[in-house]
Formats: C-alpha cells, sequence, structure tokens
C-alpha cells in the first residue's frame, strides 16, 4: 500500500490569519489515528495526481471530492475520507451528547 498522507492546503490571504475549527478537529483526528499531515499550499498537479480530496467546512463538514477540472479522482469518497468522516461525527455526538 501507498504511504498516505492527509495535506491541509488553505487559501487565505497572506497574514490573515483565522481560526478554522472544523480543519484543525479534522487533522488532530488524521494524526491521533497515525496519519501524516501537513499544512502547505498545493498545485494543480498536486491535486491532479490524488487519489481522493475533501474539503472541510463548518456548516458542511466534511465533502469528498469526486473530480478536479474534470479530472475524476481514484476515490469517492476515498477510505481515507471515510475514516475522518466518521471519526469527525463521533467526535461532534460526544461533544453535543446532553447530560
Amino acid at each position: 500500500m501507498d504511504p498516505i498522507s492527509i495535506i491541509a492546503a488553505f487559501a487565505e490571504p497572506e497574514g490573515y490569519i483565522r481560526l478554522i475549527v472544523t480543519r484543525g478537529v479534522v487533522m488532530a483526528l488524521a494524526a491521533g489515528d497515525g496519519l501524516p499531515v501537513t499544512a502547505c499550499a498545493l498545485t494543480p498537479y498536486d491535486l491532479y495526481t490524488a487519489d481522493e480530496c475533501f474539503l472541510t467546512g463548518t456548516g458542511a463538514e466534511l465533502i469528498p471530492v469526486r473530480e478536479v477540472d474534470g479530472r475524476p479522482l481514484l476515490y469517492c469518497p476515498g477510505p481515507v475520507f471515510s475514516r475522518l468522516a466518521e471519526a469527525f461525527a463521533d467526535r461532534v455526538a460526544r461533544e453535543t451528547q446532553a447530560g
């Protein structure tokens, strides 16, 4: 099996900092599951050659990406997405449980 990397890319203007809660939680879950996590800028080539890709957001939580510029990705949703989406849902359920 090829190595798995979780790469968190972001497109905020230089010098602009904001708290990105969902992305941070997903990155922590990935690292806690033994997946390497890196935050960096991505090139189109990185996206075109990815086996899978997903986006995170407060309202959307995790969303799998099917294609990039009309180029289908190998997996949608992929195994990493599935693992992290389940872990994220479990964490939200635990932290929002009444009582």
